[in-house]
């Protein structure tokens, strides 16, 4: 029985091909979560719309009071902590807010969320699924402070089950 031989060539790159496999394969770590965003905050206030939600006043009010703080990495919220797996930052006009926002039954827009600039930072971060009873299990569009709109340096605004919360940022 006989062997094929290798050629010289052949041997460098195959162990090559072999050992940069797995720096191939490896996922890129995910963007940082903005510096805008890090720090902690606290659900402040329901921002009163002309939107249907699926929550009542009371399951609203359960977020008052509630608190998110950003890492570059994570953020928490109601003591619960989740990596950050990847984020999406981009800016929303006005026109295109209303559009998203806005339908039959519904109508919002910067104006009614107090927000007075032609276009606001968007930061989406992305997380692993978790599950939240009275939060992820009524509908609701994720866990708060995983999509929130930059009102100004100490000011974010976010969804939750089509109600509109204003968070503010704790002061050291």
């Amino acid at each position: 029985m006989s062997f094929p031989v290798l050629s010289k060539r052949i041997v460098p790159l195959t162990v090559l091909l072999a050992l940069s496999l797995p720096v191939a394969w490896a996922a890129p770590a995910p963007a940082p979560i903005p510096s805008e965003l890090l720090g902690n905050w606290s659900i402040t206030q329901i921002i009163p719309t002309q939107t249907v939600g699926c929550w009542d006043e009371k399951q609203a009010q359960q977020l008052i009071g509630n608190n998110i703080s950003y890492k570059a990495g994570s953020f928490t919220w109601n003591n619960q902590t989740l990596r950050n797996l990847g984020v999406t930052s981009s800016t929303v006009e006005a026109q295109e807010f209303v559009e998203d926002n806005s339908g039959e039954n519904s109508y919002v827009d910067f104006p009614v969320l107090g927000i007075s600039t032609p276009s606001v930072q968007r930061v989406i971060i992305q997380h692993q699924e978790v599950s939240v009873p009275g939060i992820t299990d009524q509908g609701s569009e994720g866990i708060p402070g995983d999509n929130v709109l930059v009102k100004d340096p100490d000011t974010l605004i976010l969804s939750q089950c089509g109600v509109w919360f204003e968070a503010q940022r704790q002061k050291k």
